[in-house]
């Protein structure tokens, strides 16, 4: 069994392993009752799950994102895959990733802005972890914006470090304002 941070979301291995997590509602002490959360492997995203994907993106953009970002997660989508977390069916938190030059690489990540603070990125990003060491992946890379650029960056760059990530290189020929990249070695390297 896994348990978060607050003790109150529980997952059977089994369901872990299958890539399908389901974590019901826990009533312990001290833990208010969760919704029913599912965490799905999306190949090539399309349809409904797409359009899902590119609205959580539109309600990032201004804080996290360029405004470009939707639109062309839409055209992304048609060539990567993505992991995402419901709650009670609907979508709040997804990490979109595709893979080059041996290296899986996350090329996006966020969590509606109504169910932030939760660990659902955790949750994501360990599953996802999880699926790039079954695939034989020895590492994870992932670009983001420097903090100098945009200070809340630097809660990104925290996350990718809590989780095992050190920073490689700096980009200053990517994007508006360059770009940092993170990368962690996995455990079957």
């Amino acid at each position: 069994m896994f348990t978060d941070l607050f003790g109150c979301m529980l997952i059977t291995e089994h369901l872990w392993a299958q890539g399908v997590v389901k974590l019901p509602s826990d009533e312990r002490a001290g833990c208010q009752p969760q919704m029913a959360v599912t965490i799905r492997l999306h190949q090539r995203p399309h349809g409904q799950i797409a359009d899902e994907i590119v609205e959580v993106a539109k309600l990032l953009t201004d804080q996290w994102f360029t405004r470009n970002v939707p639109e062309d997660t839409r055209r992304d989508l048609l060539f990567q895959d993505a992991f995402c977390l419901h709650e009670d069916g609907r979508l709040r938190a997804l990490l979109v990733f595709t893979s080059w030059d041996g290296t899986i690489h996350i090329t996006l990540m966020g969590t509606h802005p109504e169910h932030r603070r939760r660990g659902y990125g955790s949750l994501l990003l360990k599953r996802f972890l999880e699926h790039g060491e079954e695939l034989g992946f020895e590492k994870v890379a992932v670009l983001t914006v420097p903090p100098d650029v945009k200070p809340q960056y630097q809660a990104t760059i925290a996350f990718y470090r809590k989780h095992g990530f050190v920073e490689t290189r700096r980009y200053t020929e990517l994007w508006e304002n360059g770009a940092i990249e993170l990368v962690k070695v996995l455990k079957g390297a």
